[in-house]
């Protein structure tokens, strides 16, 4: 399109075309790229076989990381800081998991040194009781020896008494069999001291 410019000449307004276009493109190779990637990280389907080579070997060789090297698996055991509230009932005194609400669902990286939080605290922790059962019966015992530690780390997510729980998730295949989703290992009742 061509307009009058500040001399008065003719001159074209689209000079933004070859921006667009170079966008464009580039978003057409990202997009081709995710899928590309998601289509090789899925098991053997019918748009997938499991012979040798093939995309899948190709992204393997490109990335042999694979997306396992950027998450943590679902199924693992976790630390997870209980609390007793006012009334008497265990609640998460973290923020997580991240996908909350509160999180931005995901947006916020705000909590994502309280594992590493969690962890150091869990480690200055002598002994922890052992406990195989599921996570309602294993918070209602009763108190054993509380433990204090300091807290060393410069973020103070966690301080006052706590109730640490190693737990796990029950295999997806046994949820429908059993009275609860998380089975615990062990735990430790802690008062985490913060200094000033």
């Amino acid at each position: 399109m061509l307009q009058r410019n500040t001399t008065g000449r003719l001159a074209s307004t689209e000079t933004g075309r070859p921006a667009r276009r170079t966008f464009g493109i580039a978003m057409a190779v990202v997009c081709g790229f995710l899928a590309l990637t998601v289509a090789a990280s899925w098991s053997a389907n019918v748009l997938a076989g499991v012979e040798n080579g093939g995309p899948r070997q190709a992204l393997q060789v490109l990335v042999p990381q694979g997306w396992a090297f950027f998450t943590k698996s679902p199924e693992g055991v976790t630390l997870v800081p209980y609390e007793k509230s006012p009334t008497g009932v265990w609640e998460r005194a973290d923020s997580l998991p991240q996908s909350n609400a509160a999180n931005g669902f995901g947006l916020s990286r705000n909590q994502r040194a309280q594992s590493t939080e969690l962890a150091i605290i869990a480690a200055a922790v002598p002994r922890f009781t052992a406990c195989q059962d599921y996570l309602t019966a294993c918070l209602d015992k009763s108190g054993g020896k509380v433990v204090t530690v300091t807290n060393e780390t410069n973020t103070h997510h966690f301080c006052g008494s706590f109730r640490i729980v190693q737990q796990e998730p029950v295999k997806w295949a046994y949820r429908g069999s059993v009275p609860e989703s998380v089975r615990v290992a062990r735990y430790a009742d802690v008062e985490v001291e913060c200094p000033r």
